[in-house]
């Protein structure tokens, strides 16, 4: 089977998936699926969740080019004892603290003495991730609306499927730690809440967004201190076993996480920075020169993160005073750093979608899951059609792929207001 058919297959498998799931939150949302005994419906969904992804993983066996090349470095670096953070062949490869590496260390070692093939190795923990956080919350709607529809939701999550089982990113990994730690955290147990919002940590930072509010929803100082204490710990001795196989420095294993960004100019006003620069040089419109977009985008590029971090800890402090449920202000944290965030990955469309299931967004979802579906399956499109298109410069087809994304940005803006502006979606009931 050729390269190009393996990705037509692939783009027909995930438009046929984003079809059902389409039909499956709107014909079914507001009724009971068939009656089944609670723990095959466990296995039903995680069953389901395994299966859906393993065929494009499959098909696609190379990933994301540049993730795959990096697992297969970081890997082989790992497995001849060489520190990642400070080799000079790893730089930018890994720019997370130290966990993940050693999945890619039993990749690199499963593929070169068994002949399996390297890519769908690293996508199968990412996969099983997902599959865990069908089963959370297929349980957690069971428990809540006597429903297993939140799992079968994210189980066709046609975003989710994207992320892990084609492009081949671990954000499920985090995701899932997240999500424990919010279901922990809103049952008030905030150690327990803690341990795996560290160990999300450990993974990718992002989940860190969490742990002021997880800290101060605790009314005791003691369950603060304890849920500090249990946030931290858990990436400090991920580090101190990484440095003791690997002895060096702290810091060189902590600054590439810090300094980690996405890539500015195709997402949000970065976007729309770098369009406005390229529509400047027409003269068409040419009254768009003396606001010097380029130079704009250069700026945010630069200083981008520290706008985003500010208005994290606005919005944290705005979900502090209103006692926002912690589901509820997970899934508004990470809207707010997706509708403003400077740089861009794929993955990072993927963060809002587990805690947006929990929290009972349903319609907001489908809306936003369609506009990323625009960006997604367009991108795609534009890859395979590429050949056809060889006599357009590679730029013009860059930009249609920027430009593709701004509905989602959309979307994200508005989802972020609303969920501003109400404390709690739903209590009883997920939402229509």
């Amino acid at each position: 089977m050729t390269g190009a058919t393996r990705g037509w297959l692939s783009l027909s498998w995930l438009a046929v998936l984003s079809g059902c799931w389409f039909i499956l939150t709107r014909r079914f949302a507001n009724q009971q699926p068939a009656r089944v005994h609670r723990w095959l419906q466990l296995v039903i969904v995680g069953a389901i969740t395994l299966i859906v992804r393993a065929v494009p993983a499959l098909l696609l066996p190379s990933g994301a080019a540049f993730d795959t090349t990096s697992y297969a470095i970081v890997g082989s670096l790992i497995r001849t004892g060489h520190d990642i953070y400070t080799t000079p062949l790893a730089q930018g490869r890994h720019p997370y603290l130290p966990l993940q590496l050693y999945a890619y260390a039993a990749a690199h070692w499963l593929a070169t003495t068994k002949g399996l093939p390297f890519a769908p190795l690293t996508k199968a923990p990412p996969i099983v991730a997902d599959g865990i956080i069908a089963v959370t919350l297929t349980w957690l709607g069971q428990r809540r609306w006597d429903s297993w529809h939140l799992g079968l939701w994210y189980a066709l999550q046609p975003i989710a499927i994207y992320v892990s089982a084609y492009h081949g990113q671990f954000d499920a990994e985090p995701a899932l730690a997240g999500l424990l730690a919010g279901l922990a955290g809103e049952a008030g147990h905030g150690t327990v809440a803690g341990l795996w919002l560290g160990l999300g940590i450990l993974l990718k930072l992002w989940p860190a967004f969490f742990a002021p509010l997880l800290i101060w929803r605790l009314t005791r100082w003691q369950a603060r201190a304890a849920a500090a204490f249990s946030i931290a710990i858990v990436p400090l001795l991920g580090i101190a076993c990484y440095r003791w196989l690997f002895p060096g420095s702290w810091s060189a294993v902590i600054t590439p996480a810090l300094s980690y960004a996405g890539v500015p100019g195709w997402w949000g006003y970065t976007a729309l920075l770098r369009l406005s620069a390229v529509a400047a040089q027409h003269p068409i419109a040419a009254f768009l020169q003396p606001w010097q977009p380029a130079k704009r985008l250069a700026q945010a590029a630069l200083f981008g993160r520290y706008g985003t971090l500010v208005a994290l800890l606005l919005i944290t402090l705005w979900l502090m005073w209103r006692r926002a449920p912690f589901l509820h202000a997970q899934l508004t944290l990470t809207l707010t750093f997706l509708a403003t965030t400077a740089g861009f990955g794929v993955q990072y469309l993927v963060w809002p979608v587990p805690f947006a299931l929990a929290a009972g967004y349903r319609r907001p979802l489908r809306a936003y899951t369609a506009a990323c579906l625009i960006l997604l399956l367009g991108a795609n499109l534009l890859g395979l059609l590429q050949p056809q298109l060889h006599s357009f410069p590679l730029v013009r087809s860059d930009d249609t792929v920027r430009a593709l994304g701004i509905p989602a940005w959309l979307v994200t803006l508005g989802w972020t207001v609303h969920c501003l502006r109400h404390r709690d979606h739903t209590a009883a009931k997920i939402s229509r």
